[in-house]
């Protein structure tokens, strides 16, 4: 299956992150994170193996979990930027 490349990959958080942002790393699974994501109490999530151990370096090609209205604002710029009436 292959990766949709307008969704962004975990690496591409860990470059944009400030210096001094805070991440923390927890077990739960993509129900949960979603869950999350929506209440607006964490900004972005990777889903993973609960037995997974990773370092930003690991976060290549692994799928970024953003939420909702992240998404949307994204494909407004996008839309915005190349709008198909141009």
């Amino acid at each position: 299956m292959r990766r949709d490349e307008r969704r962004p990959c975990a690496c591409t958080l860990a470059k944009e992150l400030h210096p001094r942002t805070q991440v923390e790393i927890y077990s739960a699974d993509s129900d949960e994170l979603k869950a999350h994501l929506d209440a607006g109490t964490i900004d972005a999530a990777v889903p993973l193996a609960r037995e997974t151990a990773v370092t930003t370096g690991m976060l290549e090609g692994l799928p970024l979990m953003r939420p909702h209205r992240h998404i949307l604002r994204d494909a407004f710029e996008e839309w915005l930027a190349n709008p198909p009436h141009a």
